[in-house]
């Protein structure tokens, strides 16, 4: 059976519009990465230049001769590895034992650096940390200085002139301040030499430092091999960047999509209710007119019992069509609900095509099943019969069988306080491709249809009366329909 659309072109277009929104969310999630990605790439190449130039320095700070200045460059060291996210370990290549730490666990740095034993914790610790790093980064070969400088003695001088330099007086000590050796009256000496001169030594090295004339005399340790662990902390903010923007763009789109849509609701609403009220005013009056005559009819015809019947049916329909068009008058208004039982409003509709599926060439059967035990709902009975009606007119014209069934059972859903109206039938079903789009304006599998019934029939239902009108499963064998209201507060 062939499909149409009378809104085909503008379902496509919403395609086409969610599509390209879509598509150009993609490609701005991509360029944002690819950007962010490049930006990340590139400072972590800085930092690894920089946590290298740092390694170095930390590595040969033990060679610098003034000791203040070694603590200070050391600590301006570890506060730049901090506010770099960077962090560094260089081991013995030997012993593979951790050197030297910066930028890890203070407590765990501090151990390396006092090269004190580590528990076996930290022990793991630590070698989770340098597996990290050297998956992340290959280790790097590099020097260190095991220790620092050794102070071997002190070299105090005299005061002498400028040409007289090469006779300067000095006694030179050890670490301890005893006298080894020494030139101060122009000859050399030894502690072991000339004892007896060891005291006067003494005065001079007190003399020396009362107006600080001296020197300490270290010696350098020898560097040995190792290996540079290091790892770069991520900038995890850069990297989040993208999708922050990204879900921004999409939630600005998003609400400005929703707001497009609700003002095409609203005017799509506006169009149907001014249609509806249009065409019940328009016929209106022939309708009136109509009953006026049907009556006049009947006060000729009282005799005849047989065209008195048919009036009878005449009127009826007449009747029929005027709440038809007091139904269009209700489209586009908010419509009166009132308690009722939902089994009489269906019950009503039912009665109508009954009496009229019998002048049918396919035998239709409608059996009714309801529970009086529920609660009332809130309906206008005049738009829920109108939602029945379609339902059972979209059931006729599906008939495929020698008997077509139909069935309508009620029940309460207390957990959710609703009425539930189960409506099935055994009609051909719905086509697949169909299915998820019955209920929009304007789509019909029938050749002359206009695609209203069902999208009408779930307004009704939804928008006006707060329920749900939903297919739940169809197939060769048939179609079913739930219809949930919501039960009255009232009973």
């Amino acid at each position: 059976m062939r499909s149409r659309s009378l809104f085909q072109i503008n379902y496509r277009s919403k395609s086409f519009l969610i599509g390209y929104v879509i598509i150009v969310l993609m490609f701005l999630l991509i360029l944002f990465l690819y950007y962010t990605n490049t930006i990340v790439k590139k400072l972590e190449r800085d930092s690894e230049m920089m946590a290298l130039s740092l390694a170095e320095l930390a590595a040969y700070l033990p060679s610098i001769d003034d000791q203040r200045l070694s603590n200070m460059v050391s600590q301006i060291v570890r506060d730049m590895m901090r506010s770099n996210k960077l962090s560094f370990v260089i081991t013995d290549k030997l012993t593979n034992q951790p050197i030297i730490a910066r930028g890890l666990d203070p407590e765990l740095e501090g151990k390396i650096q006092r090269d004190e034993p580590l528990n076996p914790q930290e022990i793991g610790r630590l070698a989770r940390m340098l597996a990290k790093m050297d998956r992340l980064h290959q280790k790097i070969p590099t020097r260190y200085v095991m220790e620092d400088r050794i102070i071997v003695g002190y070299m105090y001088y005299g005061d002498v002139s400028a040409d007289k330099a090469d006779r300067l007086p000095f006694v030179f000590t050890d670490v301890n301040g005893n006298p080894l050796f020494w030139r101060i009256w122009g000859e050399f000496k030894t502690a072991g030499d000339a004892p007896q001169e060891v005291a006067r030594a003494r005065a001079f090295v007190r003399d020396a430092r009362e107006h600080d004339r001296s020197v300490a005399v270290q010696i350098n340790p020898g560097y040995r091999e190792g290996y540079f662990h290091y790892s770069i902390g991520r900038y995890n903010e850069l990297l989040v960047m993208p999708f922050l923007q990204t879900v921004l763009i999409t939630g600005f789109l998003g609400m400005g999509f929703w707001m497009y849509r609700r003002s095409k609701q609203a005017e799509q609403a506006a169009i149907w209710g001014g249609l509806a009220r249009e065409t019940a005013h328009q016929l209106g009056t022939p309708i009136s007119s109509l009953m006026g005559w049907t009556e006049m009819l009947t006060e000729k015809l009282k005799g005849d019992e047989e065209l008195s019947e048919m009036l009878d049916e005449m009127e009826e329909d007449l009747e029929r069509l005027r709440k038809v068009t007091a139904r269009f008058g209700e489209i586009g208004s908010t419509p009166k609900l009132e308690p009722m039982k939902i089994s009489d409003v269906i019950h009503q509709a039912v009665e109508y095509y009954r009496k009229r599926i019998s002048f049918r060439r396919r035998k239709v059967e409608i059996i009714e099943d309801y529970d009086l035990q529920i609660p009332l709902a809130m309906i206008n009975d005049v738009l829920m019969g109108w939602v029945v009606e379609n339902l059972i007119k979209n059931s006729l014209d599906a008939f495929d069988k020698d008997i077509g069934i139909i069935k309508i059972r009620t029940e309460h859903d207390p957990r959710r306080n609703q009425v539930v109206v189960i409506y099935s039938d055994n009609g051909r079903g719905i086509p697949r491709k169909a299915r998820n789009k019955i209920f929009q304006p304007g789509y019909t599998t029938k050749k002359h249809g206009w695609g209203l019934g069902l999208a009408l029939a779930k307004r009704i239902v939804e928008d006006y009366h707060g329920g749900k009108l939903s297919l739940v499963e169809t197939g060769p064998e048939g179609t079913t329909f739930h219809i949930k209201l919501p039960a009255s507060q009232n009973g």
